[in-house]
């Protein structure tokens, strides 16, 4: 499937010069000053973030718990699940790895954030390394830089439990990179099918952790299987086609096998439930409108038009740092938001910049690929041809790094597409653009022309020349955005050193709650979902508590962990706990409990109330 063409007797239209770099001398070993640049850079990336996870930031919340709580189980009670509690679309691979590390620090929740520093640390190893085979050490240091530092939105999601910050970037970076690896060609025939194992491995656990990274994944399907056409049109006009079939047959079953192995949960669960997987992934992503008439078509049209907006001016500028601008920013045009024109054309100046260079910078790699693929097919159409095989011959020998350029561009476009036609980017803006965490595998197509443009400056510097604009104008760009990366990362741990907010295992304001709780007997109660299995993990599970409904304080809601729903329902009487600072439920539940003590109803008889450090309580006194 993957193997390199053979030598065409008819020239190849080669790759523009102005699209590719020029290789660095040593495509594996570093040479000094680029070895202490990027360690230098890897051990503030992971000190960083390493800091920010002993302080417990970001916030522990339900959804990592849940996490958390399948770890415990896996640790302690020998469960074994596939996917996520409640989420049969999100794999349970994580849970996996922290459960040791769980029954190493006693149940500890730093376990979860150290697992996702290794999965993040291990993400730029693998972007390092792509960067720098497919431009330069250069690129691939500032590169580096950027990741580094990041914007608060990519430190939050990378070091939160939650798989999409650590599974997505990981698989997708990996597959690209494999792909340029096994596209690079000079390889022995063993050593090509530890590559197609290995990224048939990568694609097969990526696809049972978490579709998100399937744009990347595409985009080297693409690219591998255009280098297999061409290997077999080279073979077939040099009469051997029939052993380079075989070889590529034996190559894409070394690919296949362990993408399936990695897989194999995934498919064997939905034979099993008959596609609960992909069912629940529809219901999730959603489509605007509904019906084929002419006003639901309109419907639908509107709907794409709120999502294209709430994408480009909400979810991506967010992804990008703009919430360190603007923090607190008005939500435009997300779904119930109502603002004044003023508040709205102060959110578009200052969120619409951040997608504008983002994307200026994507078209601008983007752009002399393009005009590669263009002049390859005029090529291959001025060329006189009487078999398929002299047409495709007439395309350009596939290159490695050119298709790894293209694999992100791909790739990064394919990602904001496939969260600008859910329905959840204009429905959640703010919390489900943690589903854009895909563009920062796309870094290097940032980084590459900020280096050029720093470079050229460089060059007119030393040779006592003024520089370009362009020159200039990247050099601003950088300084800008190294900058934006600085501030948010300081602002980060300015933030995780607030002990009543962040904490590990617990804030000081949960740990007043959890003493309370235990001295009143009270460690059994109902409450909101963001309350919920957030306490249950941080006081190490000396808490259990049920979730109840958003509108009814005596019926259920959403809840994940059904074995500490029925040790709820078991307890003779379980109190009622609510966060007065952040409101998970209705205003109107606190009353309803409130309403039953004091009529002093017989499911409510000998409770009383008390406040804990903003924490409402309602508990059985006797």
């Amino acid at each position: 499937m993957m193997a390199n063409s053979a030598t065409s007797a008819r020239p190849a239209a080669p790759y523009s010069a102005h699209s590719l770099h020029r290789r660095p001398r040593s495509a594996w070993l570093m040479r000094g000053r680029e070895a202490i640049a990027a360690g230098g850079l890897f051990d503030i990336a992971a000190a960083l973030r390493l800091e920010l996870a002993i302080h417990g930031w970001p916030y522990l919340n339900s959804d990592e718990a849940t996490i958390g709580l399948m770890g415990l189980d896996i640790w302690r009670r020998g469960s074994r699940p596939v996917f996520l509690y409640g989420q049969n679309y999100l794999g349970s691979l994580q849970a996996y790895l922290i459960a040791p590390i769980l029954a190493l620090l006693n149940g500890d929740p730093l376990a979860l954030r150290l697992v996702t520093l290794f999965l993040t640390m291990l993400f730029l190893g693998v972007m390092y390394v792509l960067a720098r085979r497919i431009y330069q050490p250069g690129v691939a240091l500032l590169m580096l830089a950027l990741l580094t530092l990041g914007t608060g939105y990519a430190l939050k999601y990378e070091l939160q439990a939650a798989g999409h910050g650590q599974y997505t970037p990981l698989f997708g970076a990996l597959v690209v990179w494999l792909s340029v690896l096994r596209l690079r060609g000079g390889w022995r025939f063993g050593a090509r099918l530890a590559l197609d194992a290995s990224l048939g491995l990568a694609i097969g656990l990526g696809l049972w952790s978490d579709f998100l990274f399937l744009p990347y994944a595409a985009a080297a399907v693409f690219a591998l299987g255009y280098s297999a056409l061409h290997a077999l049109a080279a073979a077939h006009r040099e009469s051997r086609a029939r052993s380079t079939f075989a070889r590529l047959a034996l190559e894409l079953g070394a690919l296949a096998g362990p993408a399936l192995a990695g897989a194999a949960p995934l498919i064997l669960a939905n034979i099993a439930s008959g596609g609960a997987t992909f069912r629940q992934v529809v219901m999730v992503a959603g489509t605007p409108g509904s019906g084929s008439s002419m006003g639901a078509m309109s419907a639908k049209a509107a709907q794409l038009v709120k999502q294209i907006g709430a994408t480009l001016l909400v979810g991506l500028p967010n992804a990008l740092g703009s919430d360190l601008v603007c923090n607190g920013c008005v939500i435009w045009p997300a779904h119930g938001s109502v603002v004044t024109v003023s508040q709205a054309a102060r959110a578009v100046a200052i969120s619409a910049p951040f997608t504008l260079v983002a994307i200026g910078f994507w078209l601008a790699s983007a752009l002399p690929l393009a005009r590669d693929a263009r002049r390859a097919v005029a090529h291959v159409m001025a060329a006189p041809f009487r078999q398929w095989p002299n047409r495709l011959l007439a395309l350009p020998t596939p290159d490695a790094r050119w298709w790894g350029r293209f694999m992100l561009v791909v790739g990064v476009a394919l990602t904001v597409l496939e969260y600008m036609v859910s329905k959840a980017s204009y429905t959640f803006p703010i919390y489900t653009n943690r589903y854009l965490i895909g563009v920062y595998i796309a870094t290097p197509l940032v980084a590459a022309p900020l280096y050029g443009a720093l470079a050229s400056a460089w060059r007119a510097l030393r040779a006592r020349k003024a520089p370009g604009w362009r020159a200039l104008m990247g050099t601003v760009a950088l300084t800008l955005i190294l900058s934006l990366c600085g501030a948010s990362a300081a602002q980060s741990v300015a933030n995780a050193s607030d002990a009543t907010t962040y904490g590990d295992p617990i804030n000081t304001r949960d740990a007043l709650l959890v003493t309370f709780l235990e001295a009143h007997h009270a460690t059994d109660f109902y409450t909101g979902y963001w309350t919920c299995e957030r306490l249950m993990v941080a006081s190490r599970e000396r808490l259990t508590c049920s979730v109840i409904s958003q509108y009814n304080a005596f019926r259920l809601g959403y809840n994940r962990y059904p074995p500490a729903v029925r040790a709820v329902a078991a307890t003779p009487h379980p109190a009622w706990v609510f966060n007065m600072r952040a409101l998970d439920v209705n205003a109107s539940v606190p009353q309803q409990v409130a309403a039953c003590v004091r009529t002093d109803a017989s499911r409510c008889a000998g409770y009383t109330s008390a406040k804990v450090n903003g924490y409402l309580i309602y508990f059985y006194a006797g």
